[in-house]
């Protein structure tokens, strides 16, 4: 069988789903197609993420987040209640390969192990594909 997977960085490409991006089974997404409401705070942006400037060690010092060592806000979309889904060619690569699936994932997703790789292609050379 043949999939597709969105790949997030370009050199080193390690071909492991930490590197992949999808929208889950049954996301909302905005109109456009550009956009997944975050499965992190269902689209609330609500949460509690460590502070990216001190990473909570010795928050005191810090002006980013007065010294409460984190952000109120979901770590998953830094508070925006949304994750792009469409951020253009000069970010990663769709790469399309043969792979054996090997069982269900948590979101009714197959579990694919990949057997070969077909090709590369930058986002727009996969929506044109797709069109044809």
């Amino acid at each position: 069988m043949t999939f597709f997977r969105w790949h997030g960085e370009h050199v080193p490409l390690c071909f492991c789903a930490d590197h992949a991006w999808s929208g889950l089974w049954g996301s909302a997404w905005t109109e456009d197609g550009s956009r997944t409401r975050c499965p992190g705070c269902d689209g609330t942006g609500e949460g509690w993420r460590d502070c990216p400037r001190c990473h909570g060690d010795d928050p005191d010092d810090c002006e980013r987040c007065g010294g409460d060592g984190g952000l109120p806000e979901c770590e998953v979309c830094e508070g925006e209640g949304w994750q792009d889904c469409e951020p253009g060619d000069d970010w990663g690569q769709v790469i399309e390969f043969d792979g054996e699936v090997t069982g269900t994932g948590f979101d009714d997703e197959p579990t694919v192990v990949p057997t070969s790789v077909v090709r590369t292609m930058t986002w727009r050379e996969f929506k044109r594909s797709a069109n044809t």
